[in-house]
């Protein structure tokens, strides 16, 4: 599967089964009437799911996701690790929810974490 919004959404939903319904919820500000959407809005929409579920969340959940975004961070897709760097990475930094995932994530991903929770 290509490395589309829409194949990130199904890596997403298959991994957290709850985020479907989240992403699909009236609310959801980056999803576009003809339903596309992108990189970017799928992760500024992701982070506000982990920030409100990452308690319960399962640590094999949680190491899933932190395995993907190693690989998305940094990755052979400029907009992919352009959106996980700047609408997940910097939206949970200096948040409770960071503390679950930092220790899995590759160094570089975690000096970039570090740097936006220094200014927080």
């Amino acid at each position: 599967m290509p490395l589309e919004p829409a194949s990130i959404l199904h890596e997403l939903s298959a991994l957290f089964p709850e985020f479907a319904s989240y992403w699909n919820h009236g609310d959801n500000y980056f999803l576009e009437d003809d339903g596309s959407f992108s990189y970017h809005g799928l992760f500024a929409h992701f982070s506000h799911f982990f920030r409100e579920q990452y308690v319960g969340l399962a640590p094999a959940q949680v190491q899933a996701l932190a395995a993907k975004v190693n690989c998305w961070f940094g990755g052979a897709v400029p907009a992919l690790s352009n959106a996980v760097a700047t609408c997940f990475l910097e939206n949970i930094a200096g948040e409770a929810c960071a503390s679950a995932v930092k220790p899995l994530l590759t160094s570089d991903a975690v000096a970039y974490l570090a740097r936006w929770e220094s200014s927080t």
